[in-house]
């Protein structure tokens, strides 16, 4: 009878992890809808949420406020808060960090290992549907600092012009015994043809971003990244792409693996809810093994008391 019981709980557990309602499956498609907001809402970053609902108070957002929350007030279906475009961006944050890793800082300085948050995620992402369509960063949170391309919708094209274009251009300044980065741009300005027929571009400051030297040597110098983001979505001549790199630790991070493992999860219970499919908690998982357990225990004890009759 014990065994029978077991047996009974343990086809219902199953038959009801196989059911999904048709609410069920239409709020599936509703949180589906909320992109990363409905994402950040489930790991209870209310931080990371309000980024695109409020403001802090500084003078750039009491100056482009307005437009940047018009920006990020509907969700569209090429925002780059979409689980689509979210998953672009984690992909191209793994790029990024190889390209750290690989070619290293200034002087060959070793470059912290990125994490992402729910936060700097949430600024990238607010940032870019900001400047899809103008050349211009909205600069409402600093940190995390920002860098921005538009065009080819792909990491390695952003990286080599934020990165591999401008490392020549600052090689050879360094070169002239340029020492910060103002002084660089003063006499990338004060030099524009000597500059030009370089053809390295006219600025330095993304790559030191990238290289956590943000403005070299002067009030911003060889502070860690400790979290970054990243947003892709189209936009001028073709795509815009933010990356933003944070040098404080105040937002719960993670390493880009634990975060795409925590993205891809929650993607795939929308998606198996939507088709009509389930995923078990683990809760749910423990208890169909505790039963299982439970069972063979049972049939073992019935197993080996039938041994004994027949032996009688």
């Amino acid at each position: 009878e014990k065994l029978n019981s077991k047996k009974k709980e343990l086809e219902k557990l199953k038959e009801s992890l196989n059911t999904v309602s048709e609410e069920d499956k239409k709020k599936a498609q509703e949180q589906w809808a909320k992109g990363s907001v409905g994402f950040f809402e489930k790991n209870g970053s209310t931080k990371a949420v309000e980024v695109f609902t409020k403001l802090p108070d500084n003078p750039r957002a009491k100056k482009i406020g307005k437009e940047y929350l018009a920006a990020n007030k509907n969700m569209l279906p090429d925002d780059s808060r979409s689980l689509e475009n979210m998953k672009k961006a984690i992909e191209a944050l793994k790029v990024v960090n190889e390209k750290r890793q690989k070619d290293g800082g200034i002087d060959g300085r070793k470059l912290s290992v990125l994490k992402i948050s729910d936060f700097d995620m949430a600024v990238a992402q607010a940032n870019a549907n900001y400047s899809a369509y103008k050349i211009d960063h909205a600069s409402i949170y600093n940190p995390p600092y920002e860098n921005l391309s538009w065009g080819p919708g792909t990491a390695e094209s952003a990286l080599s012009r934020w990165w591999d274009r401008e490392k020549k251009l600052f090689d050879y300044l360094k070169d002239k015994g340029i020492s910060t980065r103002n002084q660089m741009d003063e006499y990338i300005a004060k030099n524009p043809d000597e500059i030009n027929k370089l053809g390295f571009g006219t600025q330095v400051g993304h790559y030191t971003n990238l290289v956590d030297d943000l403005m070299y040597g002067e009030w911003y110098s060889g502070a860690d990244s400790k979290s970054s983001g990243y947003a892709i979505r189209p936009g001028l001549y073709g795509f815009v792409q933010s990356l933003v790199l944070n040098d404080t630790d105040e937002n719960k991070a993670y390493s880009i693996e634990e975060y795409e493992k925590l993205f891809n999860d929650y993607c795939t219970n929308l998606q198996n809810l939507m088709k009509g499919i389930k995923t078990p908690s683990k809760e749910e998982l423990a208890k169909i093994e505790k039963l299982k357990k439970e069972i063979a225990d049972l049939e073992k004890q019935i197993a080996d008391k039938n041994s004994e009759i027949e032996k009688e």
